[in-house]
């Protein structure tokens, strides 16, 4: 998914996890987001 989707699913409420090759470089985006939609429960998993 990317980050329009992600925005879009998170603000609906759900939960997300976003699968990425290095979660450490996605932190500052996972925490974006969940500063934009008000929703805690987005995770970041490697692949």
């Amino acid at each position: 998914m990317g980050m329009e989707i992600t925005r879009a699913v998170a603000t609906a409420g759900y939960q997300v996890i976003m699968a990425c090759r290095d979660p450490q470089a996605a932190e500052p985006k996972r925490q974006l987001l969940m500063r934009e939609t008000g929703n805690p429960r987005i995770e970041t998993a490697p692949i």
